[in-house]
């Protein structure tokens, strides 16, 4: 791996780390900016706008990214070390009162507030060393060489080198422990059956029979027109993400055998067995088969990720 080289002019100046606005990218009925796939539990609350549940501190100062981006900003971190790049950041997670004092002092520079994806945690401005030094070329060939691999990539192609997203592994969207996050399993339409519908028919306060017929097209119609959502009668993942955060509890505490409550109900609920607001044995279980459908660690315990996902 390349050392640096201290007798390197800086590539760019670190006071001019802002970025243009940016738009995102919703063909596929979700949020994608600059390759990042915006997980939809966190649409919900909107760029600039995360719970502190959402962020994870990285070791650097302040700074906070998505759990998935803090793990893998980590062993990018310490495979830089290795090559001798103390790779420290500037920015990190920026909420939406940063973004516009942004606007306001630096116009033409940065971001339109609510676009940035600083503002979803999944972007940092990096540097060399405290206080921010600019870096030269060797590092700059390094950082795109390893970053990839670890699903950290360059931004926008602008001439920003500073400038970092995580997309996961092989350029996907978040993830959660090293995988993807499971989120959407796909749109759903007249004739899907499932699971799903029958959640989604939960959440519509109609009859639930996990078949998506005329009932339910009509009724998703009126969610959406009553929710300045664009009326198809079909759940994609804007619907979606808006239908599960009308049900999701305002309060997501931690759940195990033995609670009981309003928590447990929607659980079960969303899992689709029997919702009596009991968690026993029988919920356990089907807790531990989501975990491991989804990725998580399967230990039957309704955590702030498996909240998370379950809220997707």
């Amino acid at each position: 791996m390349d050392e640096i080289d201290p007798d390197e002019p800086p590539l760019f100046d670190i006071d001019d780390r802002d970025e243009p606005d940016v738009e995102g990218d919703e063909s596929k009925g979700g949020l994608t900016l600059e390759g990042v796939e915006i997980p939809f539990e966190l649409l919900e609350h909107g760029n600039g706008r995360l719970p502190d549940s959402a962020l994870q501190r990285i070791g650097i100062g302040g700074h906070r990214l998505n759990s998935a981006a803090a793990e893998a900003f980590g062993r990018f971190r310490a495979a830089a070390k290795e090559a001798g790049i103390d790779l420290t950041l500037t920015d990190s997670y920026r909420n939406f009162d940063q973004q516009v004092d942004l606007k306001r002092r630096k116009p033409n520079l940065s971001a339109t507030p609510g676009k940035s994806v600083h503002g979803w945690g999944f972007a940092v401005d990096v540097s060399i060393g405290m206080p921010p030094k600019p870096f030269g070329q060797t590092v700059y060939s390094w950082l795109k060489a390893n970053g990839p691999g670890i699903g950290w990539h360059l931004g926008r192609p602008k001439d920003e080198p500073w400038h970092w997203v995580y997309r996961g592994p092989a350029g996907g969207g978040g993830a959660e422990g090293g995988g993807k996050i499971a989120t959407d399993s796909g749109e759903l339409a007249v004739g899907s059956t499932g699971e799903r519908v029958r959640f989604a028919q939960q959440c519509l306060k109609i009859t639930v029979d996990g078949e998506f017929g005329t009932q339910t097209e009509q009724a998703v119609r009126a969610f959406q027109a009553s929710n300045g959502l664009a009326v198809d009668g079909r759940i994609g993942s804007r619907t979606w993400a808006r239908l599960v955060a009308s049900t999701t509890p305002a309060e997501r505490p931690e759940l195990r055998v033995g609670a009981s409550g309003d928590a447990v109900r929607w659980v079960q609920q969303r899992l689709g067995i029997t919702a009596d607001g009991e968690f026993g044995p029988a919920t356990e279980r089907a807790v531990e088969a989501f975990q491991r459908d989804n990725g998580l660690a399967d230990d039957g315990v309704v955590g702030p990720r498996t909240w998370g996902v379950l809220a997707a």
